[in-house]
């Protein structure tokens, strides 16, 4: 079956807290479970819906204002022992917390460390009428929906010029930002395979609804309710896919996208 290149890489993204800041990355793994060391943190209301118990930015804005960072980032790009689990009936190891320690700079300046017993209290300091909530710490991404989300650079181009005014990407909190040629959609792209760079391999499932999230700003300002609106009105409330890896990979920025020809 073969391929054709349809663009490239623009932008990888993580978020290493559930609804916390995320960092932009030059190169990471991505993993049947998600992009290495993505919401890996999130905190969790034992008294929440069990279908969804994580308290997020919907509800504590100020979330978005925290920003978490490994504190040795070098650990943090792929597993340990990737190079060796590359080959046929090998599984990548993810490294253990001291490989993958995480600390939050908050909006006052002080830093929490993630693994400390007095986290959550020092969280609460920083986040306004905290509820009774527990840390939970995963390997695999603590995502709502699918382990991969990706936008396509353009649509958030073309949302812009309708708008008449810049739009910032971390609305979309996407892992993969990619730029795609000018006539392809990524929307219309579901249920086909990508290849990026030389050996991640994704399935898109579905295109990802959006929700208030959108409209807020990354960097604390007021509201954005235009944005949702406009994904609403001109896309059916949808921006960007979310994917299953078929393939597990180091992706850079810049790398080629590829698309998998379908057969006839």
């Amino acid at each position: 079956m073969g391929e054709r290149a349809i663009g490239e890489v623009e932008a990888i993204w993580r978020y290493p807290v559930k609804s916390m800041a995320g960092e932009a990355l030059p190169q990471v793994f991505v993993g049947h479970g998600g992009v290495y060391g993505d919401r890996i943190y999130a905190l969790l209301e034992p008294d929440g819906r069990a279908s969804f118990p994580w308290l997020t930015a919907r509800e504590r804005p100020a979330m978005l204002l925290h920003r978490p960072v490994f504190r040795h980032p070098e650990r943090a790009v792929e597993p340990p022992n990737w190079a060796a689990a590359q080959g046929p009936g090998m599984t990548p190891i993810f490294g253990d917390i001291d490989d993958l320690v995480v600390e939050v700079e908050t909006p006052a300046g002080t830093w929490v460390l993630l693994d400390a017993e007095d986290a959550v209290d020092r969280l609460r300091q920083t986040l306004p009428e905290l509820p009774e909530v527990v840390l939970r710490r995963s390997e695999r991404a603590l995502t709502d929906c699918g382990p991969v989300s990706l936008v396509d650079q353009n649509f958030v181009e073309d949302v812009a010029r309708r708008l008449g005014r810049e739009v910032d990407v971390r609305a979309f909190r996407a892992n993969l930002y990619l730029r795609l040629e000018p006539d392809m959609r990524l929307d219309d792209l579901a249920g086909r395979q990508l290849r990026l760079g030389d050996r991640l391999r994704l399935l898109l499932l579905e295109r990802q609804g959006r929700c208030v999230l959108l409209t807020l700003d990354p960097d604390g300002g007021p509201a954005q309710p235009d944005l949702l609106r406009d994904v609403a009105r001109e896309n059916e409330g949808t921006a960007g896919v979310l994917a299953v890896v078929v393939r597990e990979g180091v992706v850079a920025a810049g790398d080629a996208v590829w698309l998998q020809e379908q057969t006839s």
